[in-house]
């Protein structure tokens, strides 16, 4: 069968491992190679390879290089995001599409699958088909215009994109490559794209056409915790209310699974004598919340769409604009309390008491949701661009035939 790219170009971490895993577990099922392209191999090595899959060195651009990953919602549209990952420098463009461009031709993908990968997405044109994946601003949403939408603050002016377009399609004709007449070309010449986003916790909603799909998940809807369950926490050390937060749910005496970045030798002692159970490497975010009554975190979209799917409250640690923009959401919709700056300092307690009392509220919109199932449509979108038929038919990729369909 055919080989699929699995990209993630920008994104660091776990978190890309998390969204292409149950593509490429469902394409091998099927009789495909899935291969892994990552920036960031260090923690994904081990774990990808133990599953049986190949993993590669993905290009990383020049201003990337000993950065760490930008957030998307640092800027006020994504046309500032692609110039911070180097997009205004011709040299950084060739370099990079060039790289993606040997990658290709040697393992000749039939499919790409592209999360975060704007530099791939360049360089698979004409050479494979590309499905591209994203969310937090990574896919942006774009206009009857043909630009990108502001999130915030100052757009971008026409003249500067005009000015980007031209550094782009200079460095593209040094590589003979084919121009582009808009930098939304870059996104628009993929055959489908999906965002991860829940509609609710997508920053483009209400310009989005079609809608965000959802998270990747396994189950269908709402499921109830298990006997004896207690919090899920994944947030950063340097979050100044973590300990805050540790002591209020010993308070509550409930088990604690915690996977917190760059933890102290200070802070695994006092933790020694707690009921909580450090994790070395984050967990599946599916599994941790399904087990969980309530989920901790910065306010990382991927975990707070689990949430809301699965019926858990949050409890949010909101630090970077992006973060602030889920956290006022999930206190929109009355599914979590949020901890705005020291304010949990005195208050850890009630904000998690809050949180557990708000689980009811979450579960009703759990139940309420639009089940569309995203990783079937996503999956099925994969099938399409290899040749194959999806199983039973389904063509669905989130584009008019399946809605002509199921009249």
């Amino acid at each position: 069968m055919a080989t699929v790219f699995l990209a993630a170009e920008v994104s660091t971490g776990l978190d890309p491992v998390n969204v292409l895993l149950p593509i490429a577990n469902r394409l091998r099922l099927h009789g495909h190679t899935p291969v892994f392209v990552l920036r960031d191999c260090n923690r994904p090595m081990v774990i990808l390879r133990q599953q049986g899959f190949s993993v590669l060195q993905a290009p990383v651009w020049r201003a990337g290089r000993g950065a760490p990953q930008p957030d998307p919602m640092a800027y006020p549209d994504y046309v500032h995001y692609l110039v911070k990952l180097g997009i205004a420098d011709g040299a950084a463009i060739t370099t990079q599409v060039d790289r993606w461009r040997t990658l290709i031709e040697f393992h000749r993908p039939a499919l790409v699958v592209a999360y975060d990968s704007p530099g791939l997405m360049i360089a698979a044109r004409g050479r494979a088909p590309v499905i591209a994946l994203g969310k937090e601003g990574t896919l942006p949403a774009i206009t009857e215009s043909g630009r990108y939408p502001t999130l915030w603050g100052a757009a971008a002016p026409p003249a500067r994109e005009q000015g980007l377009v031209h550094v782009v399609n200079q460095a593209l004709a040094g590589l003979g490559e084919p121009e582009i007449n808009l930098l939304s070309d870059i996104t628009n010449a993929c055959v489908d794209r999906f965002v991860l986003d829940l509609p609710q916790f997508d920053f483009y909603d209400d310009v989005r056409r079609p809608k965000a799909v959802g998270p990747l998940l396994s189950v269908p809807g709402p499921a109830a915790a298990p006997s004896g369950a207690g919090a899920y926490v994944h947030v950063k050390s340097d979050v100044h209310t973590v300990d805050f937060l540790m002591n209020a749910l010993g308070q509550f005496t409930m088990p604690v699974r915690a996977y917190i970045e760059g933890v102290s030798r200070d802070f695994l002692s006092a933790m020694a004598w707690r009921d909580v159970h450090l994790l070395p490497r984050p967990g599946d975010g599916e599994d941790e919340a399904g087990k969980a009554l309530i989920v901790i975190h910065d306010g990382n979209p991927t975990l707070a769409g689990i949430c809301l799917s699965l019926g858990r409250s949050q409890v949010v640690l909101p630090q970077t604009p992006g973060q602030f923009v889920i956290a006022e959401k999930i206190e929109k919709l009355g599914v979590g309390a949020v901890c705005y700056g020291a304010a949990c300092q005195d208050g850890a307690i009630e904000l998690v008491g809050l949180a557990l009392a708000l689980n009811p509220t979450a579960w009703q919109w759990a139940e309420k949701m639009d089940r569309r199932g995203s990783l079937k449509r996503v999956f099925n979108a994969c099938l399409v661009a290899t040749g194959e038929k999806p199983p039973s038919g389904q063509t669905d990729t989130g584009k008019k035939q399946g809605r002509r369909k199921r009249r």
